[in-house]
């Protein structure tokens, strides 16, 4: 998290609103997770609920959670393991469509 909230300039303050709402997030897939279809968990999961709150907070409150929450995503996928994701071509046969 220190690495992405530097290269986007986010205070103490963001980087706390970030991490509540991941840990809501994150305690509401714990208790519930199990009920949810797949297809519900996904990795634009924060990003959707970030946006649900912008009623309670400003617009550009949310706009810089959610720039921060991107970096993070971004960091996190390029020390992330290359066999975890699917290569295309699987998506695309597993999806039922054969590729040309």
């Amino acid at each position: 998290m220190a690495v992405a909230a530097r290269e986007t300039g986010a205070n103490d303050t963001r980087i706390q609103f970030v991490r509540l709402h991941g840990e809501t997030i994150s305690r509401l897939l714990d208790t519930c997770g199990a009920a949810l279809p797949p297809k519900m968990i996904k990795n634009k999961i924060l990003h959707n609920f970030l946006d649900g709150l912008r009623d309670r907070y400003d617009d550009a409150l949310i706009d810089r959670a959610q720039t921060l929450l991107h970096a993070v995503k971004v960091q996190v996928k390029a020390e992330f393991p290359l066999q975890y994701f699917y290569r295309t071509k699987e998506n695309v046969t597993h999806g039922g469509i054969r590729p040309f």
